[in-house]
Order: structure tokens, then C-alpha cells, then sequence
């Protein structure tokens, strides 16, 4: 049995990070971590160097998930879909014993810079990367860590603007991003209920408060789970002087969202109404060229949502 001599948890809500520390173990773990687009892991470790080391998020969830594996030979990064996939693999030339730390740099648009650090040297790539939070571990598959480190921070906790969403935010925020989009924190998965989007913001504002909040919640509620959801962001936001800018949600053959759409766009806030830029006020079947498969916005439609984002953005500065 490992006995495990030290524990330690620290949290710097002025930084936006928690920092675990243990000693003889063969993992270290953070759960509960938001579901955010952009932040940095930092594992370190003193050890053996045997077996392969894994730094993982998102307990697996599909499309949400970042698997990193460093073996003695190469590093590989991949993700769950329907079934595991690896996006990336390379020799990374070190020798892997004694000291070793890996960094991932996450960014919103769904890349991360890997660094991995040992006694004999430096390895850097970038990557494609899906991790989202939730579960964040490191692990060896043989061995034991004598000494071990997990760190997570988050710049983004200081900027004025927070955006929740669902799985929309996997299509149109990279393109965003890399078109001009402001300092944003992002905040999102695939499937995402209103609820769960709830519990990250609680999360969120122990470490930080934006002045402005946008909502991209509804395409996977009920009605009546959305107007839940609905309600108590708006009296967060009221409660904590935060102004809520909520975005309309598109109809599709399955889901009808005019009822949600009507309370916001009555609501008297400021609305991104992106039902309206890809033509889903009464039609539940878009444009054939902004989304060919009926829920999800692809090519064309992508770029139309967050262009009509990036617009709306302009007066929010």
C-alpha cells in the first residue's frame, strides 16, 4: 500500500489557480476544475521514469476530452470521440528520469503549446487539444511519484467579459478567436445543460468577476429547464452588478426554441440574437450551406455566427 506523506492544496483566487501536492503516489488528482476553453496545467514530478506518464481532463467525456502521454520515446495527444483518438504523436528526443514537468497551454481556439522539461532537456509542439476541465489528472501507468505537483491556472478570471455555452462554442469560438474576437474567458462543452453550465459559474466567480456575461445556453434544455437556468443567472448577475447579455437559440427539426427566444428577446437586456443571422426564427431547417447536418452550424455557418458575434462584441468594449 502507498503511503502518502504529504498533502497540500493551495487556491490563489487572485491568480485563478489551485496547486495540489503529494508525495509517494501513483496519481494526483483535481476534481471539479471549470469547463474552460483557455488555462494552463503544470505537472511535476520526481520519480522513477518508468511506465508512461498521462495527464488527462474530462474524465473521457466525448469531444471535450485531452489525453497527453509522455512515454520514454514520444509524446502523443488525443481525445474521446465515439471511440479514443490521437490527433498527435512525436518523438520528443529526452531522456525520461528523475525530474520531469509538463505544461499544456490551452487556448480557446481548441490548440495548446505542450512543453515537456527533464534533467536532459526541452521538447515543445503545438498541438490540437479538446480538454474542457471537469476531472484533471496525472497519472503513471508503472511506478510511483516521490514527489508531485498539479497546478491549474487561468488568466482569463481578470477579463471583463465571461461567455458560457454548449457545444455551438466547438465550432464558431476558434474561428472567432482567431478573427479578432476580444479577451474573452469561454466556458463550455458539447451537451451542455443550462444546470451544468450554472455549477462552472459558481465555480468561476471564487476566482475572479467579469462586468459583462454572455449566455449561449438552451439548445440541449427543455423549456422549462432552460427558463430554470434563465432565472437564476439573471439573479446572479443582478446580485453581483454583473450585466447579462443573453444570445437567442436556433430552432432545428427536433428542438423548437421559439419560447426561449421570446423570453429573451423581451427581456429588455442587450441579446446577441443569433437565431436570427443563420435564418432560424420560424424555419427549423437552416440553409443547406450553414448547416448540412441540421443542428450544428459547419463551414458557411460557423462563419456567419461568430461574424454576427464578433459585431455584437464591438459594442460591449
Amino acid at each position: 500500500m502507498l503511503c502518502v506523506a504529504l498533502l497540500l492544496i493551495f487556491s490563489n483566487k487572485s491568480k485563478g489557480y489551485f496547486e495540489i501536492e503529494k508525495t509517494n503516489v501513483s496519481s494526483i488528482e483535481y476534481e471539479n476544475a471549470p469547463d474552460l476553453h483557455q488555462k494552463v496545467i503544470t505537472f511535476e514530478a520526481e520519480w522513477d521514469g518508468k511506465g508512461t506518464v498521462v495527464i488527462s481532463e474530462g474524465a473521457g467525456r466525448p469531444y471535450m476530452s485531452g489525453i497527453v502521454r509522455v512515454t520514454e520515446k514520444e509524446i502523443s495527444v488525443g481525445h474521446q470521440d465515439e471511440e479514443p483518438v490521437t490527433d498527435f504523436t512525436e518523438e520528443h528526443g529526452l531522456t525520461i528520469s528523475g525530474h520531469i514537468e509538463v505544461e499544456i497551454n490551452h487556448r480557446a481556439d481548441r490548440t495548446a503549446t505542450i512543453t515537456v522539461k527533464t534533467d536532459s532537456g526541452e521538447y515543445k509542439a503545438e498541438v490540437p487539444y479538446q480538454g474542457h476541465g471537469e476531472l484533471i489528472r496525472a497519472e503513471t501507468e508503472e511506478g510511483v511519484f516521490r514527489k508531485a505537483k498539479l497546478k491549474v491556472e487561468c488568466a482569463e478570471y481578470r477579463v471583463k467579459i465571461w461567455a458560457f455555452g454548449d457545444s455551438y462554442f466547438d465550432l464558431w469560438v476558434p474561428y472567432a478567436v482567431q478573427n479578432g474576437a476580444p479577451e474573452i474567458m469561454w466556458d463550455g462543452f458539447s451537451g451542455r445543460k443550462s444546470e451544468q453550465a450554472l455549477e462552472s459559474l459558481y465555480e468561476d466567480l471564487k476566482y475572479g468577476k467579469p462586468e459583462k456575461l454572455l449566455w449561449f445556453m438552451g439548445m440541449n434544455d427543455t423549456d422549462e429547464e432552460w427558463v430554470a437556468g434563465y432565472e437564476r443567472v439573471r439573479k446572479v448577475c443582478k446580485e453581483k452588478g454583473i450585466e447579462f447579455i443573453p444570445a437567442t437559440i436556433p430552432n432545428v427539426p427536433d428542438i423548437n426554441n421559439r419560447e426561449k427566444n421570446r423570453i429573451i428577446r423581451e427581456s429588455g437586456y442587450r441579446v446577441i440574437d443569433v437565431c436570427k443571422v443563420v435564418g432560424a426564427d420560424e424555419n427549423e431547417y437552416w440553409d443547406e450551406a450553414l448547416a448540412p447536418g441540421i443542428i450544428h452550424p459547419w463551414g458557411n455557418g460557423k462563419v456567419v455566427i461568430a461574424e454576427a458575434v464578433l459585431e455584437a462584441l464591438k459594442t460591449l468594449q
